[in-house]
């Protein structure tokens, strides 16, 4: 209290004020970022403060906090937030934007209104940040053990493969039993891969729980089994029923991570086609003798193989599988004594591409991966083959190669393989 006494001895009423006195530090806490979390946006941040609740003046707490400040840093480099649209080696606390509540219990929160976070396109994928919240109270008291939370940022959608079918593909129905590729996502990690699939042949969509492209609109994508290290698969139960011979199939897939990044709806979709129609082939002479005719040593084994089927349809996306390369077209030579020995006979010998060996029972649809190799071979591959004109030819005898032996009978079967792997067996 206090009073004033002037010269004549007049006094004044004593003049009280009142006061409080407050030593204590608030405290605040960021309850929306959890720490050690990875986040896709920042965008909106909040929490909590507090002066404590003593004491008390007319029955009111007289200690209040006045506002919440943050700071956001860069762990790589330790700069932060400016305010001004960049971050910088120099590091000030910025206001919040609003204080909510009273003593002894406060919320505060923030966003993008007056810059005092930054927006997510500052912030860099796969990197970690802290939030440092400081309170400052009415009796100007800072917070000096600063709220510390720390966050890593992932706004990136996961990066998806498809291996079974790769785009382009032209697959056997047989080998479409299991479908899958694999994911990768960081900071957040995969969290599923869903897929839908489109005959582009009919212009129906899968439906996974029949599994049968029988729905007129593209379903929700279904989520594929996760597996470990980001493998994503799904089964088809009876390939052979679901896809069609010639058809045209189209894939998306849609990955998605643990924060909620996905890769959009509308993604591009990959194409494979569906063959099991073997090619045909036939065997000539270049002498352009009939079946059962005698030759001279010197004539050469050629003749033609295609796929023509499935033939495909206007406008589709894959046409026919077709044949790739001379080591697609396969073809067995018989040595024999007569005509009339049609069928295999005692005695008789095969060609393994190197020589004339006697027949192995094991060797029926053993494949000559080079000359000679394996020594039982039966099936030889092709010299040269014309994508254009579906001509092939051997030069291994004849012109250009060994003189064929002489006396001898030759009964030549072909087979060729298509880029779906078809082959007529033996």
């Amino acid at each position: 209290r206090s009073r004033a006494i002037d010269s004549a001895g007049n006094e004044l009423t004593y003049s009280t004020a009142t006061f409080v006195y407050d030593d204590d530090r608030p405290v605040s806490f960021s309850s929306s970022v959890v720490n050690g979390s990875t986040r896709a946006t920042l965008g909106f941040v909040y929490g909590t403060a507090t002066d404590g609740s003593f004491p008390l003046v007319d029955g009111t707490i007289a200690s209040q906090v006045q506002t919440v400040q943050l700071l956001v840093r860069r762990v790589s480099d330790n700069q932060c937030w400016d305010n001004l649209g960049g971050f910088s080696l120099t590091c000030a606390f910025i206001p919040a934007n609003n204080l909510t509540g009273a003593a002894p219990n406060y919320g505060w929160w923030t966003d993008l209104g007056n810059n005092s976070i930054p927006p997510d396109g500052q912030l860099l994928t796969g990197t970690s940040y802290y939030i440092n919240s400081r309170a400052l109270d009415k009796a100007a008291n800072v917070e000096t053990a600063v709220s510390t939370v720390i966050f890593t940022f992932d706004n990136t959608p996961p990066v998806t493969y498809l291996s079974t079918p790769f785009a382009a593909g032209f697959y056997r129905p047989a080998d479409l039993g299991g479908l899958g590729g694999t994911a990768v996502d960081f900071p957040a990690g995969v969290a599923a891969v869903a897929f839908n699939m489109y005959d582009f042949t009919t212009g129906r969509w899968f439906d996974a729980v029949g599994s049968t492209f029988s729905l007129s609109a593209e379903p929700t994508a279904v989520d594929s089994i996760l597996g470990g290290g980001g493998a994503w698969s799904w089964s088809i139960g009876t390939p052979l029923t679901t896809f069609s011979d010639g058809h045209t199939y189209q894939f998306r897939k849609l990955g998605r991570d643990q924060v909620g990044n996905a890769e959009p709806v509308g993604s591009p979709m990959s194409s494979f086609l569906v063959d099991f129609s073997t090619p045909s082939t036939t065997i000539l002479t270049d002498t352009g003798k009939g079946d059962g005719e005698t030759e001279t040593d010197d004539v050469n084994l050629i003749g033609k193989a295609r796929d023509n089927n499935p033939v495909g349809l206007p406008g589709e996306v894959l046409g026919m599988s077709s044949i790739s390369f001379a080591t697609d077209v396969l073809f067995t030579i018989r040595q024999t004594d007569s005509f009339l020995k049609t069928n295999e006979a005692v005695g008789d010998k095969y060609w393994n591409g190197s020589a004339f060996v006697d027949k192995d029972s094991n060797s029926d649809n053993v494949i000559c991966t080079a000359p000679g190799t394996p020594a039982n071979c039966r099936w030889v591959s092709a010299s040269n083959y014309n994508t254009t004109t579906y001509d092939w030819q051997y030069a291994g005898w004849g012109t250009g190669g060994a003189p064929w032996p002489r006396g001898k009978v030759y009964f030549v079967r072909a087979r060729a393989r298509d880029r779906a792997g078809n082959l007529i067996s033996p």
